[in-house]
């Protein structure tokens, strides 16, 4: 579930999917609406993405898929790169406030900010698990962890699955880290800021982000998500 606030000219996007704030395929399809609503109406400026309780969100509801259905399966990772890019492309300024673990799509969802807050929780684990639990990444998931995190250490999480620790992000681009009880202030202060500068700040995005959203658009139109038909079950 998608909980939708608003704060002035600013929409706060709520992850509420129970502990872990897992994601289903109703939950992918609630985001992307809410974005789309939220481009739409003039009185967004800004929007703010955070989670609730102790995790921002720890991945994809596995669960919820049927592992013997391999469209239904592929499909629901095909959900999830549109809301990546819609996310990634969204020409309003887009903010995440991480306040607890971000794994797996967590972590990919806050590569598409255009700037990251995080709390100074230390028992917050951020990760990509995904080739030690059997999955995989495609394309546009790739291009868009090298653009946030850079190739290094994109591979480096990648090949070793280990959780990391809040203080990894001290170097991220577009990331800052303060103490939790003003993590939301900070978020909504950046928010602001941009807002501001908004006409100048989209123009900046398009350009900065030209190239990787061309590549990320091709590997959508070459199906890049029917890599994960290959982990169902026959």
């Amino acid at each position: 579930m998608i909980i939708p606030e608003s704060l002035g000219n600013i929409r706060i996007l709520r992850i509420d999917s129970g502990k872990g704030n897992y994601l289903t395929p109703d939950d992918l399809q609630s985001m992307q609406g809410e974005l789309r609503q939220a481009q739409l109406d003039s009185t967004v400026q800004a929007v703010v993405l955070t989670g609730t309780g102790q995790s921002f969100c720890a991945g994809m509801n596995l669960g919820s898929l049927d592992l013997k259905d391999s469209e239904g399966f592929a499909n629901a990772f095909r959900m999830l790169d549109s809301l990546l890019f819609q996310a990634f492309t969204f020409d309003k300024p887009l903010v995440i406030w991480g306040n607890g673990h971000s794994i797996g799509a967590g972590l990919l969802l806050q590569s598409t900010a255009d700037f990251v807050v995080l709390g100074n929780e230390t028992r917050a684990k951020y990760s990509l698990p995904e080739l030690k639990i059997g999955l995989t990444l495609d394309r546009l998931m790739c291009l868009l962890l090298e653009y946030y995190l850079t190739q290094k250490r994109m591979l480096e999480w990648v090949f070793d699955g280990e959780n990391r620790s809040v203080a990894d992000f001290t170097d991220v681009q577009n990331t800052c880290v303060v103490a939790s009880d003003h993590a939301l202030e900070r978020a909504l202060e950046i928010a602001n800021r941009l807002i501001a500068n908004c006409a100048g700040f989209s123009r900046f995005k398009i350009q900065q982000r030209a190239g990787v959203v061309e590549q990320m658009r091709a590997a959508l139109q070459n199906h890049c998500y029917q890599v994960f038909v290959s982990l169902t079950v026959k």
